[in-house]
């Protein structure tokens, strides 16, 4: 092998996934690992392969993504609200702020015991951990994105005779989305 090969980054990640995918099957083979608790990459494979082919793999792949786009869905439309109508209003800022920030830093998994005593097993409570893993960091980016605008632009609407509500919708809105937008992805992933 050149050593141009070996200082590719790509290389070197394929070639620690591969020995990854080797010490796992050479573990479960040789009886170290309990194939029950921890199947082989080979079974692994074969299993997917055979639930592709009869079809529950997309049934299945459907309904998660059903729970994922749902709860982001509503996590974007409640934070991205919240976090405009704060930005933009301090005064709300001052009573809403408080209990979202009392609340953030409890990770979603955390919430999974009361959610069951409030939603049950269903569908409802998988869209509200959804729900809960990306509706901060939403409002978080959003009321950042509102707070750090360039104060030029409200001040040039204004004196061009803008409404308040003008102002919010014409000039606030379309601004922070540039921001809002590409920061999205990150309650997505979460």
């Amino acid at each position: 092998m050149s050593p141009r090969i070996l200082t590719d980054r790509s290389f070197r990640a394929a070639l620690g996934l591969t020995a990854f995918f080797a010490v796992w099957q050479a573990l479960t083979s040789l009886g170290l690992i309990d194939a029950f608790l921890l199947p082989s990459p080979v079974a692994v494979a074969g299993a997917l392969w055979d639930m592709a082919l009869d079809g529950s793999l997309w049934v299945h792949l459907g309904a998660s993504l059903q729970r994922v786009a749902v709860g982001f869905a509503l996590a974007c439309v409640v934070g991205m609200a919240l976090g405009l109508i704060c930005g933009w209003w301090r005064g709300v800022a001052d009573f809403v702020r408080p209990v979202v920030e009392a609340l953030r830093p409890i990770p979603p998994l955390a919430w999974i015991p009361i959610t069951i005593l409030w939603f049950g097993l269903g569908d409802a409570a998988s869209y509200f951990l959804v729900f809960l893993g990306a509706v901060f960091p939403a409002f978080v980016a959003t009321y950042t994105a509102v707070r750090g605008l360039d104060r030029n632009q409200m001040n040039a609407a204004l004196c061009l005779g803008a409404t308040p509500w003008q102002l919010f919708t014409d000039v606030l809105i379309p601004a922070s989305l540039a921001i809002i937008l590409p920061a999205l992805r990150f309650p997505l992933g979460v």
